[in-house]
């Protein structure tokens, strides 16, 4: 089994045609695969929708269909979850004092996927500051776009 972690630019490009779509729909229609997020990633997910219709990449519609697949998809367990702890903001922030390039989501998101370290997963992100820091880190990185 192989363990991935998304972040929202991963993850938002299993809802909308983008490049990269194909790479993490692969990863996605591979039953052995476990895909995880971090809880703040629904919300984001969220924003990215409606920053998206704001931009007329996508419609209101198109937004109300991708949120119901979306909920579907999390009823059936197609993603697994960490939780936000004390721990993981502590760790957010050593993030961002060291990486000043980091972003708050993206220092979030390292956060969490160093509480999945043990699984060896590999970080899926289309943020190059991210994918940077991660392999710094240690860890295995996959840019979809690339």
């Amino acid at each position: 089994m192989a363990a991935y972690f998304f972040d929202t630019t991963a993850l938002a490009k299993h809802y909308c045609l983008e490049l990269g779509s194909n790479k993490i729909n692969e990863i996605l229609q591979d039953k052995k695969n476990k895909v995880i997020l971090g809880e703040c990633a629904v919300t984001e997910l969220y924003a990215t929708l409606n920053k998206k219709v704001r931009r007329s990449e996508i419609t209101r519609d198109d937004y109300y269909t991708i949120a119901y697949k979306f909920e579907s998809e999390l009823e059936n367990g197609l993603f697994h979850f960490i939780d936000i702890t004390a721990l993981v903001i502590k760790n957010s922030k050593l993030f961002l004092l060291y990486h000043p390039a980091l972003r708050f989501s993206t220092a979030l998101h390292l956060s969490l996927a160093v509480e999945v370290f043990a699984l060896k997963p590999t970080v899926v992100s289309a943020d190059s500051h991210l994918v940077e820091t991660a392999k710094v880190c240690g860890f295995k990185v996959l840019n979809p776009e690339k």
